[in-house]
């Protein structure tokens, strides 16, 4: 769905290890105050530095669900900037800074800047399918004329205009995405060289096609090395790319050494299972082997626990205070999803090595990436893998001897997931400007 969302940089501690200083001796970050921290001049002596090339910047956000961007605001301490200060911006993304120079966006050199009121009018415009990649974060210029005040910026919010289907991000871009490029089991491969040979081509040596392997532990020729202690793999490359993007047909292994007829060697490989999304049907067919199956996803209400308490997030409004105009985004419906999965293995080697990889992988990884929003939420281990058997096809057609295949199931949580279902409104800024919509 289509909708209007708001970032923010919020200059807090949780920003602070990730901020571009130019000089901290004369520019910082303020937190002495934990309730109102702000961005602002350094006092030497009572006095603030009127230097005119002193900035922060902010980190990086890549939101991929935005489409374009719509609105920016600069969030000051009463909405007051005391005299003679000023404050100017440049768009920060990974392909360079930019500003409006008042015809069009141009990468900005170290004296290019804007006002807050040049970037909200024409940030509708910023090429975002051209520049950066959908990057985007603030470098911030400070100065003051008066060595007595400092300008003073406590938050930066920006609108965008966002596609986003919440559960298939979250599924797709989220938790495939994160097995596939983050994820990785072992397996082994032993048999023997009928003649000498400097590398082995593992499409042609692997009865079984399935495994995704992304590469080589080591090879070790078992004949004259029963101890293991030389390692004999020197590179490794690929297949061709397969369909899903992300995996790769076996390649091939070159060795550091020449290898003698009738040896027997061992490869130990890495792979990633093939992840498959299969929710609430009462049979499937597995793909491949080893596979990782998503059997189920649904939304659940975790006992002594609120949406809000697992991960708040209210209501948020981006104002135009010049034409007395506002964007109030709404709040989210915020749910826990509860992910049953199987893991599937033709040998029990690899059932057994890929159940503990797959276990440490999830306990010492708690989070899942939005992509569309970029914004992680925690993951929960619910159950551990264990043995418990799930239907596969064979099983489902009645046939009850699957002892080829290695069944393991399991379960986590997401908490917190934020679906922004409500479209953002339009709200005119009456009387005094709204500063708090959280109630």
């Amino acid at each position: 769905m289509i909708n209007r969302l708001i970032k923010n940089f919020i200059f807090n501690e949780s920003i602070r290890s990730h901020l571009v200083i130019s000089d901290p001796s004369k520019i910082r970050l303020n937190s002495e105050n934990p309730v109102s921290p702000t961005i602002e001049l350094s006092s030497e002596g009572g006095q603030f530095s009127t230097d005119t090339d002193l900035f922060i910047e902010t980190p990086l956000t890549m939101p991929n669900g935005v489409q374009k961007w719509l609105k920016f605001e600069a969030i000051k301490p009463n909405d007051e900037a005391p005299p003679n200060t000023f404050i100017r911006f440049k768009v920060k993304t990974t392909g360079g800074n930019y500003f409006w120079n008042g015809s069009d966006w141009a990468i900005a050199g170290a004296s290019d800047w804007m006002t807050e009121s040049e970037l909200n009018a024409n940030f509708d415009s910023f090429p975002i399918a051209l520049v950066g990649n959908r990057s985007i974060g603030f470098v911030v210029n400070l100065q003051t004329s008066d060595p007595l005040v400092t300008p003073k910026l406590s938050a930066l919010k920006f609108l965008g205009e966002f596609d986003v289907d919440f559960l298939e991000d979250i599924v797709y871009d989220g938790i495939v995405r994160k097995l596939n490029t983050e994820f990785r089991s072992t397996s082994q491969i032993v048999f023997p060289t009928s003649s000498p040979l400097t590398s082995v081509d593992l499409n042609a040596i692997f009865e079984n096609k399935g495994y995704n392997i992304t590469g080589i532990r080591k090879v070790i020729n078992l004949t004259d090395d029963p101890l293991k202690l030389q390692n004999l793999f020197d590179s490794y490359a690929q297949g061709p790319l397969r369909q899903d993007g992300f995996t790769f047909d076996p390649g091939v292994v070159t060795l550091n050494s020449s290898v003698g007829s009738g040896k027997v060697l061992e490869i130990t490989f890495e792979y990633v299972p093939e992840v498959v999304v299969n929710t609430h049907q009462d049979f499937f067919e597995i793909p491949t082997l080893p596979s990782l199956v998503i059997e189920a996803i649904d939304e659940i209400e975790l006992f002594g626990f609120t949406a809000q308490e697992t991960n708040a997030q209210g209501r948020d409004l981006i104002r135009d205070i010049p034409n007395l105009t506002g964007v109030l985004q709404l709040g989210p419906e915020q749910k826990t999803l509860r992910v049953d999965y199987a893991v599937f293995t033709n040998l029990q080697l690899d059932q057994l090595r890929l159940s503990q990889d797959l276990a440490e992988f999830l306990s010492r990884d708690l989070r899942v990436k939005s992509f569309a929003l970029d914004r992680d939420y925690d993951l929960r281990v619910v159950k551990k893998l264990d043995t418990s058997r799930t239907k596969t096809k064979r099983e489902a057609e009645g046939n009850k001897d699957s002892s080829d295949t290695n069944v393991a199931t399991g379960t986590f949580d997401i908490l917190g997931v934020l679906f922004f279902n409500k479209p953002s409104k339009d709200v005119p800024l009456v009387g005094e400007v709204i500063r708090d919509v959280s109630g």
